[in-house]
């Protein structure tokens, strides 16, 4: 016996644009979760041993609290350089955005410049003797 079977074609699934868009919200899924990691996890780190010194109350001399509580710092502190390496690992734009004043091949001067600037090159050799 023949049997027909109902198929669906799904225009929208090879759709580009909608391709993009997919990608980009899952960029930016993970850029939110990655951002979210690189604030809890140094801010916990200090956190989780001030509960620990309050609740236990362990007998540590003043050279191991100061080098704990000055790690948790630094751990804290060093919470922007690793929001700038996600920044750079995971946005594009960023990237972009960063080689243009850096490596000085995005700011491009027009040499004639329409309008204002045959003016002002006529200024300066009407005022430089």
């Amino acid at each position: 016996m023949w049997s027909t079977q109902n198929t669906r074609i799904d225009i929208q699934r090879n759709n580009a644009i909608r391709a993009n868009l997919i990608a980009t919200k899952l960029r930016g899924t993970y850029l939110l979760i990655a951002m979210t990691f690189a604030f809890i996890i140094p801010y916990s780190a200090l956190l989780y041993y001030a509960a620990y010194v309050m609740l236990v109350k362990p007998s540590l001399d003043f050279k191991t609290d100061f080098i704990t509580r000055y790690l948790s710092a630094g751990l804290l502190y060093s919470n922007g350089a690793i929001n700038f390496i996600i920044y750079v690992v995971q946005m594009k734009d960023f990237r972009i955005f960063l080689k243009k004043p850096f490596c000085g091949r995005g700011i491009t001067m027009n040499p004639n410049p329409p309008g204002d600037g045959i003016q002002l090159r006529a200024f300066f050799i009407l005022n430089n003797p």
